[in-house]
């Protein structure tokens, strides 16, 4: 029904007005995703399931695991000691 080519145009659009922002673009399926990343070559742009953007975004802090834990919380800290 032509969702994906609609995505693609504009956000086409966006890119060629705003060279400089960052770009979130969610779609449902990983097929979808892979067409608009594959067609969508920019440097500032993330294109990928809702799925696929939490698991980046949370990779980013799991180097950082304790602060993913009860220990992280100077509160709980004291409790555990």
């Amino acid at each position: 029904s032509g969702k994906t080519a609609q995505i693609k145009s504009v956000a086409r659009k966006f890119i060629s007005k705003n060279l400089k922002e960052n770009i979130l673009c969610i779609t449902y399926t990983n097929r979808a995703a892979k067409e608009l990343a594959g067609d969508l070559k920019f440097e500032h742009i993330f294109v990928g399931t809702i799925y696929s953007f939490f698991r980046s975004f949370i990779q980013r802090y799991s180097a950082h695991a304790y602060i993913l834990t009860d220990m992280g919380n100077p509160l709980n800290s004291e409790l555990k000691m």
